[in-house]
């Protein structure tokens, strides 16, 4: 999905349409498999987001919003949660 976005077959809305999908399910059926598909899409589209000069704010909004899945969550999630949160940090630039 990340690369037909990058590649121009996929907009914006459906990117964000996908993650709050994403979040949506994970909350409702506690399923971190949810949670790491979010991280994972939000990872690979994210300095594209900000690339193409969109709305970047949601975006960084849904990685605010998955830090309470931490709580509950195994290491792999959180470490993946923070290491996305850090990635937003650095606005979206890979080291």
């Amino acid at each position: 999905m990340s690369h037909l976005y990058r590649v121009g077959l996929l907009n914006y809305n459906i990117i964000q349409n996908s993650v709050i999908i994403l979040i949506r399910n994970a909350k409702e059926s506690e399923s971190e498999l949810m949670i790491e598909y979010a991280v994972t899409l939000m990872k690979h589209v994210g300095p594209f987001i900000v690339q193409r000069k969109e709305d970047i704010n949601k975006f960084n909004g849904y990685v605010t919003y998955l830090q309470k899945f931490k709580e509950a969550a195994s290491d792999q999630i959180k470490f993946s949660i923070d290491e996305l949160t850090e990635f937003r940090d650095r606005k979206w630039i890979s080291i």
